[in-house]
């Protein structure tokens, strides 16, 4: 936010230098030819470096959305890998589980097939 407003300062403070360049300018008509020529190279200067800082707020504008896409993809990743591992996780406690349910089922068939001791074979 600070950025945004620095530039919107900076941007205010060399538009308001242009304009008031023009006013001298227009103001100064009658002005003798020093002082005319002294207004219109301040305003070229005044232009030049307004676009300067154009040309830098633009750049330095980019380079910060390319660094915060560089990061967001870097999270993107971690995120992906933390989710890979605990899905990974998570299927094998799931196997596991599932094997030993299946062991427990095995387990309790044997109990109940295993005769009783007086029992009689029935066909």
């Amino acid at each position: 936010m600070s950025d945004q407003k620095s530039g919107a300062f900076w941007r205010g403070l060399l538009f308001g230098g242009l304009i008031g360049a023009a006013f001298g300018a227009a103001l100064t008509a009658q002005a003798d030819p020093e002082t005319k020529q002294r207004l219109q190279t301040t305003v070229k200067e005044l232009t030049e470096r307004s676009r300067d800082v154009a040309t830098k707020s633009r750049d330095l504008t980019l380079d910060l959305l390319e660094q915060a896409g560089a990061q967001a993809n870097n999270l993107l990743e971690r995120v992906q890998d933390a989710l890979t591992q605990e899905t990974a996780a998570l299927q094998e406690a799931i196997h596991a589980g599932v094997q030993a349910g299946r062991a427990e089922v095995d387990h309790l068939q044997e109990k109940i097939s295993v005769k009783a001791p007086g029992e009689k074979e029935t066909n």
